[in-house]
């Protein structure tokens, strides 16, 4: 059984690079499941949950300046701030 997504526990996060991408679109779809878009950025800033132990995982492209969006950023959220940011009631 896993333990925790790619290694991570709160507040840890981890910005994929080129080589890995592919890699991490794969664990997200296959480990994750899909909450839902940013009210205000849209599929820029999208929630999943990890059924296994329930913890919130935002996905996104801090480096939205790069042609793409650049390399995706994934981070886990408490609670709290997934209700507040992403309206879940």
């Amino acid at each position: 059984m896993r333990h925790t997504l790619f290694g991570l526990q709160p507040p840890n996060r981890v910005i994929v690079t080129k080589p890995h991408e592919q890699l991490f679109r794969t664990a997200v779809k296959n480990q994750l499941k899909e909450i839902g878009s940013s009210p205000l950025a849209g599929a820029w800033e999208m929630l999943f949950k990890d059924p296994d132990d329930g913890r919130y995982w935002e996905r996104t492209y801090p480096q939205g300046e790069m042609h793409g969006g650049g390399s995706p950023e994934l981070r886990c959220l408490s609670p709290q701030d997934a209700a507040a940011k992403y309206d879940l009631s």
